[in-house]
């Protein structure tokens, strides 16, 4: 894949995808709000409780839900899905949110910043709040109702959504993005959700939507990484013939069988 690639990969491993100075999980949390949040003293959630307020619909996003999900992750802004980025920033105008750069981690893929708009509160040291589209991640926020913190199925559902959606002609060119949404993807597999299932097993898989069980039973088997460009490519194909009713997701055998990857194509 190149030096750039392998630069990338390299830094991906050694986890600098998930180093911040401060954890999601420093401040004291004091009580869980109706939205389904903590209000905590540092008053992360704080632009969630205002647009709720608003009536505008939103959802905790990235690392904020693995965190609130039981993950020890880090994180950076406190970033949200919205129907509509532009009309969640002029709502937190009205309580001194203005407009500002994108955050630094998206610099580098322009179809997440072009998407997007970031805010944060004047003269404060508050959490900057990124504003997505939640359409663009695959996330139907007529189902969430008024809770902020989606199930961590639904999220694992979107994440491996736009994963298996980055074009595989498209994967070197934005493999920071693909490795740190499979970087997501990995974390929540050492999580066990409300109901006490672990996300790593094979039964978890019949909570996720069909399409996406190849890639559950994968990463469930464990035998090699699933997010290099031969995976992917392999997982996107076996996801385009999930929906075409050509393929039937199966968990894998003990050993882990591997299909032959040089035959796939785009």
């Amino acid at each position: 894949m190149g030096n750039k690639a392998s630069k990338i990969i390299e830094r991906h491993q050694q986890g600098d995808y998930f180093k911040e100075p401060s954890s999601l999980h420093q401040g004291p949390e004091l009580a869980v709000a109706d939205s389904g949040l903590p209000a905590r003293q540092d008053n992360r959630y704080k632009a969630s409780f205002i647009l709720t307020k608003q009536g505008i619909q939103n959802v905790v996003w990235l690392e904020d839900v693995l965190a609130l999900h039981g993950s020890n992750t880090t994180g950076w802004d406190l970033t949200l899905l919205v129907k509509d980025p532009l009309e969640a920033a002029t709502s937190l105008a009205s309580f001194g949110y203005h407009q500002t750069a994108p955050e630094e981690r998206f610099l580098y893929d322009q179809d997440v910043t072009g998407n997007s708009i970031r805010v944060i509160q004047s003269a404060t040291k508050e959490t900057a709040v990124t504003l997505l589209p939640a359409q663009h991640w695959y996330f139907d926020l007529q189902h969430q109702g008024q809770n902020a913190l989606p199930p961590l199925h639904t999220f694992l559902d979107s994440v491996m959504e736009f994963w298996l959606n980055i074009s595989s002609k498209d994967y070197s060119e934005r493999l920071e993005l693909a490795l740190y949404i499979a970087g997501l993807i990995s974390l929540s597999y050492d999580l066990t959700d409300k109901d006490d299932i672990k996300v790593r097993s094979i039964e978890y898989g019949e909570k996720l939507k069909v399409e996406h069980r190849e890639l559950h039973y994968d990463i469930v088997a464990g035998k090699q990484s699933f997010n290099h460009t031969a995976r992917h490519r392999y997982h996107a194909q076996k996801y385009r013939e999930i929906k075409a009713g050509l393929f039937n997701p199966v968990p894998y055998q003990k050993d882990g069988y591997r299909p032959n990857l040089g035959t796939l194509e785009e």
